[in-house]
């Protein structure tokens, strides 16, 4: 994974050609501190850790937002907290993400339980009484993972249909793409932050999916080593029409070029773009001494009117 500092210097070099310019590809209780940002994207888990899998469902036939389950196997006990991003990552401010939420609802081995509201914008979710009545805490581990998990279930709301519509270098919705943001989006488990997930994207047909997540061998899974990833990789989506992508190598690495092209934009040439864009890593590995990554997908955006890193 690329560390900040080279994330902000390839994002500067493609700045002149691109309105959005994003994205890196690649114990519960008491854990280490990390000694160092790098440490953020090495896997660290037990066997006895929780399994965090996130499924996001982008609808067109409901432009208010998305739905999110989180599905947590050998959830802690008695009790889990979900919050969200107080921050934006790259536009360096306080946004209160959680506010965004709503409809959030829990069950556990086929029980419905209610999470409670707390004054820090987050949910106390209960995950013990929830099971069976002939099943102990401390037998729950041994249940089978269908029946002890904890599925956590809500719905991201845009404020308005106008906010929903409208292009940008975080989040919009529309019927011709969709651009998925990582702190508006998933809600986690504090405590559990440096654990490993896995996320599935449940898009229209025919859609492309393009993100700086690690793709997986089942179309349409990725792969973050840890929330702080995860909250720093979009998502970008649309269909042929809208989605461009395309695609060039540097020292063996793959990179790809996703453009989203609104309807209002005028006609150019791409692959005199996606050359720029290439141009911009050869010239960030040329000062850097080498790309410290797998590969790397950039986003770019109509209408952004800004960027990120």
């Amino acid at each position: 994974m690329p560390s900040r500092r080279f994330a902000v210097l390839l994002a500067a070099l493609a700045a002149g050609a691109s309105s959005l310019a994003l994205c890196p590809a690649h114990a519960q209780g008491a854990q280490a501190p990390a000694r160092a940002y790098s440490d953020a994207f090495e896997v660290r888990r037990a066997r006895t850790d929780p399994q965090l899998d996130y499924t996001v469902r982008v609808d067109t036939a409901d432009l208010t937002g998305w739905d999110v389950t989180l599905v947590v196997r050998r959830p802690p006990l008695p009790a889990v907290r979900l919050g969200f991003a107080r921050w934006a990552p790259g536009a360096y401010r306080i946004a209160e993400f959680g506010q965004y939420a709503e409809d959030v609802s829990a069950s556990r081995g086929g029980r419905k339980i209610t999470p409670a509201k707390q004054p820090d914008s987050t949910w106390r979710i209960v995950t013990a009484p929830p099971l069976p009545d002939d099943v102990t805490p401390d037998s729950a581990r041994r249940l089978p993972e269908d029946t002890s998990a904890l599925r956590i279930t809500y719905h991201v709301a845009f404020p308005n249909a106008t906010a929903a519509a409208a292009p940008n270098n975080r989040s919009f919705l529309r019927r011709d793409g969709a651009l998925v943001d990582g702190p508006l989006t998933w809600g986690f488990l504090t405590g559990s932050e440096r654990l490993p997930v896995r996320v599935h994207v449940e898009a229209p047909a025919g859609w492309q999916v393009v993100t700086g997540l690690v793709p997986t061998s089942e179309p349409r899974n990725y792969f973050a080593p840890s929330v702080d990833v995860l909250l720093d990789s979009p998502i970008l989506m649309g269909p042929p029409a809208s989605l461009r992508v395309a695609r060039f190598d540097v020292d063996g690495a793959p990179h790809r070029v996703a453009y989203w092209r609104s309807s209002a934009a005028l006609p150019f040439d791409t692959s005199r773009f996606t050359h720029t864009t290439a141009v911009a890593v050869r010239a960030a590995r040329q000062v850097m001494g080498d790309l410290p990554y797998r590969e790397y997908a950039f986003l770019y955006v109509d209408g952004a009117d800004g960027g990120l890193e």
